[in-house]
């Protein structure tokens, strides 16, 4: 005796199962994806973030007059980078001197291959934390073909940002 089995309780085919695998397999590819950009983006701004951190640090130093050696007279603070590291420096001079000096306060690395496109130094004068000439307008932070930005404008307004530094805030 065979039994009817109704329609609607008949197992999938092979070829359905395989159907529903195929889209399975593209959407999670997609969201990998999408989860990878997102990444790299969040390590980027980390970066730059933290970098800026050391700007404002140089800066506030150079507002308060800070005395990171004993014994001197501070000319300014400066931060200088390049390729994947960058550090804080107090500049000043013996009591007696006449000529500013650099010493390094810390040194970073930046983290999870995140790179800076150029070198450069951005150096705050003590009392005013007035920015040195020529200074740069923004540095670039690059990783996996993502770019990220510091940006610096001459009253000491410093930012970051997804593009390019506009040349007025």
């Amino acid at each position: 005796m065979m039994k009817i089995i109704p329609k609607n309780l008949r197992a999938s085919s092979f070829v359905e199962v395989m159907v529903v695998m195929a889209i399975i397999a593209i959407m999670t590819g997609v969201v990998t994806g999408l989860f990878g950009t997102s990444r790299v983006n969040k390590e980027l701004e980390t970066n730059a973030r933290e970098f800026v951190g050391v700007l404002r640090e140089a800066q506030t130093y150079a507002l308060t007059g800070k005395l990171a050696t004993p014994n001197t007279i501070p000319c300014g603070f400066g931060v200088n980078w390049n390729g994947s590291s960058y550090t804080l420096t107090y500049n000043s001079k013996a009591t007696s001197g006449s000529v500013c000096n650099s010493t390094v306060i810390t040194t970073h690395n930046l983290k999870n291959g995140v790179t800076v496109s150029s070198s450069g130094t951005l150096y705050f004068s003590v009392p005013y934390a007035n920015l040195s000439p020529g200074f740069p307008s923004g540095v670039q932070f690059n990783k996996g073909g993502k770019s990220y930005f510091v940006c610096i404008y001459s009253g000491g307004l410093i930012t970051d940002r997804l593009t390019s530094c506009p040349s007025t805030p």
